[in-house]
């Protein structure tokens, strides 16, 4: 798929989520913008199920997860995004439950040019796919 660029003169707005969550996967704290919908479930040790709607029209938001206060990596394991949704599961390098940073950005694209960027549904790669 080609990049898609903006035509000089329009304008587009990050729409933007960011959370700590903690460990047990409940939320320490979160900036969450009107309109979006943000949730987050432990699954298993060092597995967390993120949901989020609302991010954008034709947008494909891949969130970013960071862990804190640990020497380990996290990585998105499958899913799906396209139209401003986004589900994965954010998965510890280790396997054991850490809390961490997650951000999401969207572009707002007004509805006078939204068709211009089309829609993107892509399925996220997944460890076994």
């Amino acid at each position: 798929m080609r990049p898609r660029s903006m035509s000089a003169g329009r304008v587009a707005t990050a729409i933007v989520v960011n959370a700590i969550v903690l460990g047990d996967g409940s939320v320490s704290i979160s900036s969450v913008p009107p309109g979006v919908t943000f949730g987050i479930t432990r699954t298993g040790p060092g597995a967390y199920q993120v949901a989020i709607t609302g991010l954008g029209t034709g947008s494909c938001p891949i969130p970013v997860a960071n862990a804190l206060a640990a020497a380990t990596f996290m990585y998105l394991n499958g899913g799906f995004c396209g139209n401003g949704i986004v589900t994965t599961t954010v998965t510890t390098g280790d396997g054991l439950d850490h809390s961490f940073a997650l951000l999401a950005v969207g572009l707002g694209t007004p509805a006078a040019f939204a068709n211009a960027f089309g829609t993107s549904e892509v399925t996220l790669p997944a460890i076994g796919r």
